[in-house]
């Protein structure tokens, strides 16, 4: 799964920006398949096993970039990903956070629309939308947390050391709202 997920960050339409693959697995598999994928790819390996939000934390301390996109390694950009992403970046004043909608596939198609939009652009949403969005029983569409593409600063503000439980993602996303739409 990493490998198709480089893969299809390596095949984005807009190659303005920086990729970093920050690796915890268990051995050295996932590196080597990645490395032949592509032999300049930049790679942090990390401490074995380590858990996902103090991965993440790691990961976010580290970006000195504007804006950061945290992926799993089960998650395939579309190839107009970033693309779209700069495409809104230049037109909305503030936001803490632009996400990009989602299809779910199982075996290469997909497979249902829980988290398709109706429209292209909604928003800004602060602390209720975001609260509604998910957990309301006829919400409108979510973006899944792979999704968002964050301001590097804001997100460096939330407490990432607190343990959210399941909902963590959402914890994220509505604390954000405290500094700009979503």
């Amino acid at each position: 799964m990493a490998v198709r997920a480089a893969a299809a960050v390596l095949n984005q339409a807009s190659k303005n920006f920086r990729f970093i693959v920050s690796d915890n697995s268990k051995d050295n598999q996932a590196i080597d398949r990645l490395n032949e994928l592509d032999e300049s790819l930049v790679i942090i390996r990390r401490q074995r096993n380590l858990d996902a939000r103090l991965h993440w934390k790691l990961c976010v301390e580290e970006c000195d970039s504007t804006y950061i996109a945290l992926l799993h390694d089960d998650d395939e950009l579309h190839i107009d990903f970033v693309e779209t992403f700069w495409n809104w970046e230049d037109k909305i004043d503030h936001f803490s956070a632009l996400g990009m909608n989602a299809v779910i596939c199982v075996n290469d198609r997909p497979h249902k629309r829980s988290f398709m939009s109706a429209e292209a652009l909604e928003g800004p949403l602060f602390f209720h939308e975001i609260l509604d969005s998910y957990f309301a029983k006829f919400s409108r569409a979510i973006v899944p947390f792979p999704g968002y593409i964050f301001k590097t600063s804001l997100l460096k503000k939330i407490d990432l050391d607190r343990n959210y439980g399941k909902y963590s993602d959402v914890r994220i996303l509505v604390e954000l709202t405290n500094y700009s739409g979503i």
